[in-house]
């Protein structure tokens, strides 16, 4: 999607969520509904993906992070949902066919792993482009913007870990404007988030997929 589009646009943060064309939803939530925790940021700290990329770095202890937070007035929190259940079935039909030509086929968790794998793929990139053009097209107000978990997504290869690959020094980020640290990297648990706002999800996420992100507004 074109950058282009989104310049000059003067609707309200808010209009502008609720016409997105990213089909992502949104509730105006209040701060005392965001639940911070440290194993939450544990948690991230924990990922394969920690500290191998601009936006997975060292940040503020949850409770700075909690402090920082509380100084601004506006909450959104946005989110993508989409319904596993017809790759699930896509996918199990395909083992049927599979077994009647006598292979294998999937066994019950691989066709669950490949049926989210691939959705979330898909959704976590809207996300991604919905808070691209949010940044672009307020990017005078004061905003602080988290997005989908599991690491910086822009570029194949993050220029952090890439030179220490090649012996070169390490390059600034190519895509500022397109990457986005996640809600968990602050220690905010979005599945007790989520909970305390009353947005439908699943634990563990199997026939509903979901991705968050955090619009933080002064």
């Amino acid at each position: 999607m074109s950058l282009i589009e989104f310049i000059g646009n003067k609707k309200p943060l808010e209009e502008f969520i609720k016409s997105n064309k990213f089909t992502v939803q949104y509730k105006k939530i209040k701060f005392d509904s965001i639940v911070f925790s440290a194993f939450a940021q544990l948690k991230c700290m924990n990922c394969g993906m920690f500290k191998r990329n601009y936006h997975c770095l060292a940040t503020p202890r949850w409770k700075k992070s909690k402090e920082i937070l509380s100084k601004y007035e506006v909450y959104y929190l946005v989110y993508i949902q989409i319904d596993n259940t017809e790759r699930i079935n896509y996918l199990l039909n395909r083992r049927e066919q599979s077994k009647k030509q006598g292979k294998r086929g999937l066994n019950d968790w691989a066709v669950y792993k490949y049926a989210c794998n691939t959705n979330q793929v898909i959704i976590v990139n809207m996300m991604r482009k919905f808070l691209i053009s949010i940044k672009v097209n307020y990017f005078k107000e004061n905003l602080r913007l988290f997005g989908a978990g599991g690491g910086c997504r822009s570029c194949r290869v993050c220029g952090l870990i890439k030179p220490k690959t090649i012996n070169k020094p390490i390059t600034p980020c190519k895509k500022p404007n397109e990457s986005f640290g996640a809600p968990e990297s602050i220690g905010i648990d979005v599945y007790a988030t989520l909970k305390k706002n009353k947005i439908e999800h699943e634990i563990i996420p199997k026939n509903m997929l979901i991705t968050v992100g955090l619009i933080c507004q002064k």
